[in-house]
């Protein structure tokens, strides 16, 4: 999978924030913008989770600014992973090691099904079973065995823009 990049030259922290500026290799990927001013986004190196964060513009570059001081850890002119806030939250699920236990869903008077958080299945009392992270995330079977348990980000690939053609076959961002 060929994901746009983000690569820092300048690595800093202002105000107990990481602050790193920038060039990306492309703000879209599978026909829609990724990147914008004051968007929230995600960067990481590949197999990593993702760090969280919002997008500034800078005189032809990109300002990246996260409450998550581990982004210092990055180095500088190191090319990193860029997923949109969608496909970041998801990749962070994925990729964050967590640790997850099986659970059955049982509808209440005020709460009568719930999604799955990457593919946005409906858990309910017709299909009920489900995936519970540590961070209180939930996952359907089939996305706990196909990319949790894999940590594969390949339903990013799987799940285009309906309005897109790919004409070659080759979804390429970045």
């Amino acid at each position: 999978m060929n994901l746009p990049t983000f690569t820092p030259d300048h690595i800093g922290e202002v105000d107990h924030k990481a602050e790193l500026s920038g060039s990306v290799s492309s703000e879209e990927c599978l026909g829609q913008k990724w990147i914008g001013e004051r968007w929230i986004g995600y960067i990481g190196r590949e197999g990593e989770p993702p760090v969280e964060g919002r997008w500034f513009p800078e005189d032809g570059r990109w300002r990246f600014v996260s409450k998550k001081l581990e982004s210092l850890d990055f180095q500088r002119g190191q090319a990193l992973q860029l997923y949109d806030g969608y496909w970041g939250e998801r990749a962070y699920i994925v990729l964050a090691g967590l640790a997850w236990t099986e659970g059955r869903f049982v509808a209440k008077k005020e709460w009568d099904h719930d999604h799955c958080g990457i593919c946005w299945a409906t858990i309910s009392p017709n299909a009920p079973q489900y995936y519970r992270s540590s961070e209180r995330d939930i996952v359907c079977p089939d996305c706990y065995k196909s990319f949790v348990l894999l940590r594969s980000l390949s339903f990013i690939e799987l799940t285009p823009n309906p309005q897109v053609s790919f004409e070659s076959g080759v979804k390429k961002c970045g």
